[in-house]
């Protein structure tokens, strides 16, 4: 309640509204036009209320169809445009959260369904989408994270970055890969047999199990809904799958050892 209070207040403060996120509406309306149907929208409302945006619409209409004809992953109409050039021709985030939000309310206003339809799209693919390494890429001479890196830190470390694995592009993640997606396998199964055969649905392991799940859920509608789909969305949480089934092999390990304390005692 404390974190979330200091987030609204922040804004508040500066004048941003009742907001978690100043640039909130902007991420929206990249993920509407991922859907299309913020590109549909503008194509019905530019030639009667010519945003700025409208200038790039072409643009986005050519962005939209490559990813369309080549089959490319949700997300990668929004990731283009906020990361790779057409938002900062338009003035960058601040320019464009001003009239984001009315580009917003009127594309699901207009295509409500289709909203919702994208948005569990979206949020059944996320859930699949939760592997070690994404962006453990090589960022070269024209990235924002090269920069940084030679910018802040010493030499001899911007150095060492240039011989990185990551850097020489030579870095094999297929097997933390797979070890990591075995001890997520054979976790999931120990929570689904824990929480199906204990006695007690009350206890504390089993709540804590329906909570992470109930977090999860949660997290891939709000990233795979509401924004890109990415590994990484789910990498960060799905540990706690992993973390779960410690928690129950360690409570079974310590039944186990009480068992054999107690068989000894008595002998």
């Amino acid at each position: 309640m404390l974190a979330v209070a200091m987030m609204l207040g922040v804004n508040i403060i500066k004048k941003n509204g009742v907001t978690f996120a100043r640039t909130g509406n902007v991420m929206l309306m990249a993920k509407l036009l991922d859907q299309q149907i913020g590109i549909d929208y503008l194509e019905e409302t530019c030639p009667d209320r010519p945003l700025p945006i409208c200038g790039s619409l072409r643009d986005l209409e050519l962005i939209a169809s490559d990813a369309k004809l080549n089959h490319l992953p949700i997300g990668t109409v929004s990731d283009k445009f906020l990361w790779e050039g057409p938002l900062e021709s338009l003035g960058g985030m601040s320019a464009v959260t001003t009239y984001a939000s009315e580009i917003n309310r009127g594309t699901i206003k207009m295509y409500p369904f289709q909203f919702i339809k994208k948005c569990f799209s979206g949020f059944f693919s996320q859930l699949m989408h939760f592997e070690l390494g994404d962006y453990l890429i090589k960022y070269d001479e024209t990235s924002f994270v090269y920069s940084v890196i030679k910018q802040i830190f010493k030499e001899n470390i911007f150095h060492d970055y240039l011989m990185s694995r990551q850097y020489l592009k030579i870095l094999d993640l297929n097997l933390f890969k797979s070890v990591s997606n075995i001890f997520l396998g054979l976790s999931a199964f120990v929570v689904v047999i824990y929480v199906f055969f204990k006695n007690n649905k009350r206890s504390a392991v089993v709540k804590l199990a329906a909570t992470i799940c109930i977090g999860i859920l949660l997290n891939a509608f709000v990233t795979g809904g509401l924004s890109a789909v990415h590994d990484r969305y789910g990498s960060r949480v799905i540990w706690l799958i992993t973390l779960l089934g410690l928690f129950i092999f360690s409570e079974f390990l310590k039944g186990r050892y009480s068992d054999l304390s107690n068989a000894i005692n008595i002998k």
